[in-house]
């Protein structure tokens, strides 16, 4: 009983530092909004978007290999930190004297001076990944935890929010994730310096590197999924635009990034764990998939209804197009997520090779989609977006019934708790706009929702956690140490 108690005690702890932080960086689009232009929101979009790709490229899967390899000695270690220094500060010099070409490929030369300062946060993060990944496996994952919220409330709150006043533009952001980042660094060096080791051995080297290489592909092969439509709009449509599209984006993703950081690493070591037991591993997902669609169909139709004055109340009325462009987007919740969490279930079943090829698929598609719907301009490209979520969706599902014990009707009825909520909560906003045109929008699909969840009791806990799931965790408890 008492481990079961720390199980959900760790996992509402990982639930509030997560969801502090990302409420943080909505208070923070709320207070900015006022201040920014599109423009600024734009340069800020793109300069994350290539500091993403060059941490990618200075981690290339070390820090999931140091926690995640079974076995691990003295020698991994030292040799593990050895790789990480080299490749960060070989990004570090890449950035330095590359950072003006990749500005201006991207046609947005603002971020070319933010790249090159950026590059000395580079050589800091080759002996903090380390240090990050030791602790995670040591147990100290809500550590971790907390050191991020707080690097992110303090650089947020405290530097972002004064510089607005100084009027220096997306600076302000910038400094403020410098400054948000740097504690986070500091911190995990501080607890984590005295478990790394500094000799480099050749053997082990080469297994450090043969082992991170396929953690690398699945991450680039997942920030290109999630970055490539950046990319592409800041190539194309220039700053404004990507500025406009990026904030609409960052409203969709928060309920997807909540569940990414909390759910995943919750439910994902608790379906491998029951890899062995088929039966059990079948039940337990096809439970959290009803559950999970149901909340994640909940708040899409809230987006949906209400997405221009949530925009507006969030963003001010100079903001109408991410408005336009959240409404579209706001399907995407529903179709990514699911996904996310049928490729976790993949995984589980040992079915890694077949999933790595459906994200090539799925990114190809991706790319052909949005490039066809530049043609359209933002709007276009938006569509894109959520037809490629939904193909997808629809491949993982096809997958999931060809080489799983999983039948098509089980999925369905997996999925009509959603489906039924839906067109309940609908037909509710339908009739109470009709009758209180006043109720039209966010309020009338609050008002809808909340009649639906009066009449129908939901158990939230169960989206993260079962019965089952915790007495695997019970058995299994050397999965959950950071618990």
């Amino acid at each position: 009983m008492s481990e079961n108690r720390s199980v959900v005690s760790g996992i509402g702890t990982m639930a509030a530092l997560t969801i502090s932080s990302k409420l943080v960086r909505l208070f923070i689009l709320m207070v900015t909004a006022r201040f920014l232009t599109p423009e600024d929101f734009g340069v800020v979009a793109a300069f994350t978007m290539v500091f993403g790709f060059a941490y990618l490229v200075a981690d290339m899967g070390i820090l999931r290999t140091v926690i995640q390899r079974p076995l691990i000695s003295e020698r991994h270690i030292g040799s593990a930190l050895g790789l990480s220094v080299g490749l960060c500060t070989l990004v570090s010099i890449t950035l330095i004297f590359l950072g003006t070409s990749i500005a201006d490929i991207l046609t947005i030369e603002e971020i070319g001076l933010p790249l090159k300062v950026s590059s000395l946060m580079f050589l800091l993060l080759g002996v903090s990944n380390i240090c990050s990944a030791l602790l995670q496996r040591g147990g100290k994952i809500l550590f971790i935890g907390k050191v991020q919220a707080f690097g992110t409330i303090t650089g947020n709150v405290f530097v972002t929010v004064p510089l607005l006043y100084s009027d220096i533009g997306y600076w302000a952001i910038i400094v403020g994730l410098w400054v948000s980042e740097l504690i986070s660094i500091l911190f995990i060096l501080q607890k984590g310096w005295g478990n790394l080791r500094y000799k480099i051995y050749k053997k082990e080297l080469v297994e450090i590197s043969k082992y991170a290489s396929a953690f690398f592909f699945n991450n680039t092969l997942g920030l290109l999924s999630q970055q490539l439509d950046i990319a592409i709009v800041s190539r194309f449509l220039g700053s404004a635009t990507l500025g406009n599209y990026s904030r609409a984006m960052q409203l969709v993703e928060f309920p997807n990034q909540i569940y990414f950081l909390v759910v995943d690493r919750v439910v994902f070591p608790v379906m491998a764990a029951m890899k062995s037991e088929k039966d059990k591993l079948v039940f337990f997902f096809l439970q959290s998939l009803s559950l999970l669609s149901l909340a994640l169909t909940l708040g899409s139709i809230i987006l949906i209804v209400g997405a221009h004055q949530i925009v507006l109340i969030m963003m001010g009325s100079q903001w109408g197009v991410v408005g336009d462009l959240l409404q579209i987007l706001a399907s995407c919740i529903v179709f990514r997520g699911l996904a996310s969490f049928m490729d976790s279930f993949l995984a589980a079943y040992d079915l890694v090779k077949i999933l790595t090829g459906k994200q090539v698929f799925s990114l190809c598609i991706l790319l052909i989609l949005v490039w066809l719907g530049l043609d359209y301009g933002v709007v276009g490209v938006a569509y894109a977006i959520v037809v490629a979520s939904i193909f997808r969706f629809l491949l993982t599902l096809i997958l999931i019934v060809i080489k799983t014990r999983i039948m098509g009707f089980q999925l369905i009825s997996a999925f009509t708790p959603s489906i039924y909520s839906s067109i309940i909560i609908i037909t509710i906003y339908l009739l109470t706009s009709l009758i209180y045109p006043v109720l039209a929008g966010l309020s009338g699909g609050l008002i809808a929702v909340m009649i639906f969840l009066i009449f129908n009791i939901i158990k939230p806990l169960e989206i993260f956690v079962t019965i089952q799931g915790v007495d695997f965790i019970k058995r299994k408890k050397s999965i959950f140490v950071f618990f």
